[in-house]
């Protein structure tokens, strides 16, 4: 899939394609996906399973280059072991960056990459933010992530 395959769609088409896009890289490492919608139609959740033994929950987010930040409602994720959340950040004229990132790295309040946003939104929940640098995020690139998971590191 090419980032203008993405882009150009509207917001709900390009939640969908992304959630499409992640669950081809599980099923490529082995996984078994289901999908699942938790109330949010703007985060997709996929449960994962391995025939290593390993089962994840993924939250799939995806976003374009011009956004700052990406909020996940702190009522619909709770970091913990075993929880993930999987960033595709579109770019133009490039591949998506794909991400894999711990949940409970929004647990390390010193953590450059992850902030904990505690002013209500429109709906009256606070939000986990993750920063949306190139850099930061370099140390959770999807296969990085994916092989410390499958080899238990």
């Amino acid at each position: 899939m090419k980032a203008t395959d993405l882009l150009l769609h509207t917001a709900s088409a390009r939640r969908r394609l992304s959630l499409d896009f992640i669950t081809e890289r599980f099923v490529e490492a082995g996984f078994s996906i289901t999908r699942l919608h938790l109330g949010s139609r703007r985060i997709h959740f996929l449960r994962g399973y391995h025939p290593a033994g390993r089962t994840i929950d993924v939250w799939v987010r995806s976003t374009r280059e011009s956004n700052k930040y990406v909020a996940i409602p702190k009522a619909q994720m709770d970091p913990a072991p075993g929880v993930y959340v999987a960033l595709i950040w579109l770019r133009f004229a490039q591949e998506p960056q794909v991400y894999l990132i711990p949940s409970r790295r929004w647990l390390d309040r010193s953590s450059p990459l992850l902030l904990s946003y505690d002013r209500p939104d429109p709906q009256g929940s606070s939000a986990w933010l993750l920063r949306l640098d190139a850099s930061r995020l370099e140390p959770y690139r999807f296969e990085l992530t994916l092989a410390k998971l499958l080899h238990g590191t």
